[in-house]
């Protein structure tokens, strides 16, 4: 990666770190059979944080959450990245 890039990165204290690439996330996925291939849809849930519905009191639900949103618990899933994360950029992949 270019040194000025990396430093500008730095800088602006840039990261990589979606619900979709969160271990605490759950999304489901979808065949699309005429492209062939999987897509994971954009809302889902996370198994970290819940809530109480204000019409349902029963149990507490699972937060629903969009793919590309972010919160302050976010932790990388290693095993799970919603696309590749090549090396160069892995620095920027943070638990924060």
């Amino acid at each position: 990666m270019d040194a000025n890039k990396l430093k500008k990165l730095h800088v602006i204290n840039y990261n990589i770190g979606t619900c979709g690439m969160c271990k605490h996330s759950l999304f489901p996925r979808c065949a699309n059979a005429a492209r062939g291939y999987e897509l994971s849809v954009a809302y889902g849930s996370c198994k970290l944080h819940t809530y109480d519905h204000l019409k349902h009191s029963d149990n507490p639900r699972q937060l629903s959450v969009y793919r590309h949103g972010r919160c302050d618990d976010f932790q990388a899933d290693a095993t799970n990245h919603e696309s590749y994360v090549d090396d160069s950029w892995i620095e920027f992949l943070k638990n924060e």
